[in-house]
Protein backbone atom coordinates (compact mmCIF):
# COMPACT_ATOMS: atom_id res chain seq x y z
CA UNK A 1 0.00 0.00 0.00
CA UNK A 2 1.30 3.48 -0.75
CA UNK A 3 1.15 6.31 1.70
CA UNK A 4 -0.35 9.64 0.72
CA UNK A 5 0.05 13.09 2.12
CA UNK A 6 -2.13 16.11 2.44
CA UNK A 7 -1.15 19.71 3.01
CA UNK A 8 -2.51 21.32 6.17
CA UNK A 9 -2.49 25.07 6.79
CA UNK A 10 -2.57 25.73 10.53
CA UNK A 11 -3.53 29.11 11.98
CA UNK A 12 -0.65 31.22 13.25
CA UNK A 13 -0.41 33.38 16.35
CA UNK A 14 0.77 36.88 15.51
CA UNK A 15 4.07 37.73 17.23
CA UNK A 16 3.74 34.73 19.54
CA UNK A 17 1.31 36.71 21.68
CA UNK A 18 -0.85 35.49 24.51
CA UNK A 19 -3.66 33.14 23.64
CA UNK A 20 -5.99 34.83 26.14
CA UNK A 21 -7.31 38.36 25.94
CA UNK A 22 -6.35 40.65 28.77
CA UNK A 23 -9.11 41.22 31.30
CA UNK A 24 -10.92 44.56 31.01
CA UNK A 25 -9.78 45.60 34.48
CA UNK A 26 -9.50 44.52 38.08
CA UNK A 27 -10.49 46.14 41.35
CA UNK A 28 -8.57 46.44 44.61
CA UNK A 29 -10.92 47.01 47.54
CA UNK A 30 -9.85 48.13 51.02
CA UNK A 31 -12.41 47.60 53.79
CA UNK A 32 -12.50 49.51 57.06
CA UNK A 33 -11.10 46.45 58.89
CA UNK A 34 -7.97 46.60 56.63
CA UNK A 35 -9.14 43.61 54.61
CA UNK A 36 -7.91 43.84 51.02
CA UNK A 37 -9.42 42.04 48.05
CA UNK A 38 -8.14 41.87 44.49
CA UNK A 39 -10.58 40.50 41.94
CA UNK A 40 -12.64 39.15 44.88
CA UNK A 41 -9.61 37.30 46.29
CA UNK A 42 -8.83 38.14 49.92
CA UNK A 43 -5.22 39.22 50.44
CA UNK A 44 -3.06 40.86 53.04
CA UNK A 45 -1.63 44.29 52.32
CA UNK A 46 1.80 42.62 52.17
CA UNK A 47 0.65 40.12 49.48
CA UNK A 48 -0.89 42.77 47.23
CA UNK A 49 2.32 44.07 45.56
CA UNK A 50 3.36 40.58 44.39
CA UNK A 51 -0.11 39.77 43.07
CA UNK A 52 -0.20 43.06 41.16
CA UNK A 53 3.31 42.47 39.80
CA UNK A 54 2.29 39.01 38.55
CA UNK A 55 -0.79 40.43 36.87
CA UNK A 56 1.25 43.20 35.26
CA UNK A 57 3.77 40.71 33.87
CA UNK A 58 0.94 38.72 32.29
CA UNK A 59 -1.08 41.74 31.14
CA UNK A 60 1.09 44.89 30.82
CA UNK A 61 -1.90 47.08 29.91
CA UNK A 62 -4.12 45.87 32.75
CA UNK A 63 -6.07 48.66 34.42
CA UNK A 64 -6.64 48.44 38.17
CA UNK A 65 -9.17 50.48 40.12
CA UNK A 66 -8.82 51.17 43.84
CA UNK A 67 -11.81 51.54 46.12
CA UNK A 68 -11.78 52.09 49.86
CA UNK A 69 -14.52 52.27 52.47
CA UNK A 70 -15.17 55.85 53.57
CA UNK A 71 -14.11 55.20 57.13
CA UNK A 72 -10.71 53.63 56.32
CA UNK A 73 -7.77 55.36 57.92
CA UNK A 74 -5.64 57.60 55.74
CA UNK A 75 -2.61 55.48 56.66
CA UNK A 76 -4.26 52.28 55.35
CA UNK A 77 -5.29 53.96 52.11
CA UNK A 78 -1.79 55.40 51.70
CA UNK A 79 -0.20 51.99 52.33
CA UNK A 80 -2.32 50.27 49.71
Amino acid sequence: ESEGSIEVNLPKVANGGAMLNAPKGKIVVLKNDNTVTFDNQKLTIQELPQVLANQRSNYPDLKVQFKADGDCSYQSVSTV
